[in-house]
């Protein structure tokens, strides 16, 4: 799934699956089942037999992220983070995950008492890596500043939205990144799938195919994000080079923008 939140103030939304990693990146992709937002189930699954209890083992192949977020009646006030990382945890089965994200600043909790649970629930083995979303430049640095200055435990991931559209990230949050050791794992790599192609500006709501701009809860918002007609031009330029450099056999737009992120963009990938 992939979503958005409120537009932070370096371009950045709130969901989506990792899809490409950055700055000073190492390691395999997380999964990102996010159950803390209300994903999940909330009744007794069955499972194969002798699958119940591998999936109580803190540390199997697949890397699983999850966040705490300041919506829905929830916050980052200690309390609140540890119950919405103890309900993922529930829900997953698990009794640790590899990486916990603070989704959103909470500006109605001051940022030391969100750090400070999450450095007691790291020491109590619930999290391995502290991660951070929808934080400006300026706000990454005041939490590292924060976090060394207690000794506490450092955040290690950022993830943002980037792709060929959405490059904010590259002038400030780049070098803060990098300055501080964080990776970053870049989502919305298609734009949402404006960078497919599929969609055409000028056709009418009923004509669009369902999926992330049509038919759900965060089609406005990302219509608001990434519907300009600037950037159906632009995609339209690129699939005229891709034809006139391959001919009757160009590579796809998804192709080409995934492309763009590993060949062109600013990150430094690693795989």
């Amino acid at each position: 799934r992939g979503g958005g939140g409120p537009q932070g103030p370096e371009g950045k939304g709130g969901r989506g699956p990792c899809a490409t990693r950055g700055p000073e990146e190492k390691g395999p992709s997380p999964g990102r089942p996010e159950p803390a937002r209300g994903c999940g189930p909330r009744f007794p699954v069955p499972f194969p037999k002798g699958l119940r209890s591998s999936l109580l083992v803190p540390s199997p192949p697949v890397e699983v992220a999850t966040k705490a977020n300041p919506w829905d009646g929830k916050t980052l006030k200690p309390e609140s983070v540890r119950s919405q990382l103890d309900e993922s945890l529930r829900r997953l089965k698990r009794t640790s995950v590899e990486l916990f994200y603070l989704h959103a600043p909470d500006h109605g909790t001051p940022v030391e008492e969100t750090l400070r649970a999450c450095n007691e629930l790291h020491k109590e083995g619930k999290f391995k890596e502290l991660g951070l979303s929808n934080y400006a430049a300026w706000e990454v640095a005041e939490i590292c500043t924060i976090c060394k200055y207690n000794n506490w435990l450092m955040p290690t991931v950022y993830q943002g939205m980037y792709n060929a559209t959405t490059r904010q990230v590259e002038t400030e949050l780049f070098p803060c990144l990098r300055h501080y050791g964080l990776r970053f794992y870049a989502y919305n790599p298609l734009a949402g799938g404006l960078l497919t192609g599929k969609y055409k500006y000028e056709d009418k709501d009923t004509r669009q195919p369902t999926g992330r701009f049509f038919g759900n809860d965060w089609a406005q918002a990302y219509r608001d994000r990434y519907w300009k007609k600037h950037n159906f031009e632009g995609i339209a330029l690129v699939e005229k080079a891709l034809k006139d450099a391959y001919g009757s056999n160009p590579p796809s737009l998804t192709s080409a923008a995934l492309r763009w992120l590993y060949n062109h963009s600013k990150l430094q990938v690693r795989v």
